[in-house]
């Protein structure tokens, strides 16, 4: 694949810039990549961005619910635990070798 720098006058297109894994798209015939020199730019072809991109969108719409879900789980379970851990230090349970004891 060419290589593209920031500030090189390219064609119409999707850019992809390699550091920061940003699409930037060239909107008219001919136009300058944003960036110094040092900002390096991969031309992607129109089918492959159309691809990549509702893909990118499902796993956010997918991923995004369950990170909220799995959180909220784990600190329901943490605070039952804690609660059941107080409960039975008011009731005298204590862990002993074989299992809890009085």
């Amino acid at each position: 694949m060419a290589k593209y720098y920031g500030g090189q006058l390219v064609k119409k297109g999707y850019y992809l810039n390699r550091a920061t894994l940003e699409f930037e798209p060239i909107a008219k015939e001919a136009g300058k990549l944003p960036g110094d020199k040092e900002t390096i730019y991969t031309r992607l072809p129109l089918p492959t961005v159309a691809t990549i991109t509702p893909l990118l969108g499902l796993t956010l719409v997918i991923f995004l619910p369950m990170v909220g879900i799995i959180g909220l789980a784990a600190l329901l379970g943490y605070r039952t635990w804690q609660l059941a851990q107080l409960l039975g230090r008011k009731m005298g349970l204590t862990h002993g070798a074989a299992g809890i004891t009085r």
